[in-house]
């Protein structure tokens, strides 16, 4: 299950198209969002030995005028590189099912397992008085009974997780697309 490590990236890299009962506060269209954050994780090779690592994570979100958000990222682990990736509208990433949705002033991307053994979910929440600052909080989580596990970064695994904890979130907003498409 590859989510653990790349959902970080896929949370800023996938772009789809909004469901149609979810839309977009209006000042947010025309919007960008940057996120950063950093993940550590703990987790078991699987020859038994157990790591602990870390990435960082950068992202960014675009509002477009017909109200679908894209969304870009690149995540970087010291020891094996950075990976960064853009998905277009309605596009799964390496056998991961991912949605994005945008409901007034909140940005959700949930990302799972075709197979259901975990998810990772990023809400990025947008201050509603002005428009102009946000939030991002990002949370792991597993359905049914099993460890969640990924490949890692031009690697074979699995690697087990074992516990996981997010440091260093920021979020801004600005005006504009900021891929420049």
């Amino acid at each position: 299950m590859t989510f653990i490590v790349r959902a970080a990236v896929i949370a800023s890299a996938v772009a789809l198209s909004l469901p149609a009962a979810a839309a977009p506060a209006k000042q947010l269209i025309n919007k960008s969002v940057k996120v950063s954050y950093t993940v550590n994780l703990i987790t078991k090779a699987p020859s038994g030995t157990i790591y602990n690592t870390s990435f960082a994570v950068t992202g960014a979100g675009y509002v477009s005028s017909s109200g679908r958000v894209f969304i870009q990222g690149t995540r970087t682990d010291a020891r094996k590189g950075a990976e960064t990736v853009r998905v277009g509208p309605g596009e799964n990433y390496k056998g991961l099912k991912t949605s994005v949705t945008a409901n007034g002033n909140v940005v959700r991307f949930i990302q799972s397992s075709v197979g259901g053994s975990g998810a990772v979910q990023v809400t990025v929440t947008v201050d509603p008085a002005t428009y102009s600052s946000c939030t991002v909080n990002v949370v792991y989580g597993l359905s049914g009974k099993q460890k969640a596990s990924y490949p890692g970064i031009n690697e074979p695994g699995p690697y087990e997780m074992q516990s996981y904890s997010i440091a260093n979130n920021s979020c801004s907003v600005v005006n504009g697309n900021i891929f420049g498409d």
